[in-house]
């Protein structure tokens, strides 16, 4: 069963209210995501579709639940995980343009940029200056910068 079908079936609404409640609650859900472990894997992969739900619905949900993900792993000292699934929700945020996920992401990962590797904090900072760059094109601000 793919991460699409969950959520279409409202599986995954179900994983992400966990996830939610696990992180305002303090909770341990460490079995129930070992449980969904295959699924949770493949939520980054959007299939392609035309629809208006498949192109907006879906990936900002995948955001969202990439952000709730990581903040869970990263407050358990889950470093690797925890960073992997955030910096895949900056990258969805960003491509949806969806400024308020993007700038919570970048929130927690300055939180926790103590714990990141070398690579994550170059991949972490190689985004901002790529997202401030498409900024700096899209509103005809002046680069400076030479």
């Amino acid at each position: 069963m793919s991460f699409l079908s969950c959520l279409l079936e409202g599986d995954n609404t179900k994983l992400l209210n966990v996830l939610i409640a696990a992180n305002q609650y303090s909770i341990d859900v460490d079995d129930i995501l070992k449980r969904f472990e295959t699924l949770i894997g493949t939520f980054s992969q959007q299939p392609s579709s035309d629809d208006m739900y498949t192109r907006q619905v879906i990936p900002d949900y995948i955001a969202w639940f990439g952000y709730e993900l990581g903040f869970y792993y990263l407050h358990r000292g889950k470093y690797i995980d925890g960073f992997k699934y955030l910096m895949n929700a900056m990258v969805k945020s960003h491509i949806i343009n969806n400024e308020t996920y993007f700038i919570n992401c970048m929130g927690l990962f300055v939180r926790f940029q103590a714990h990141a590797v070398p690579e994550t904090k170059a991949e972490y900072f190689n985004l901002i200056e790529r997202v401030w760059e498409n900024n700096v094109q899209k509103n005809g601000a002046s680069n400076h910068c030479g």
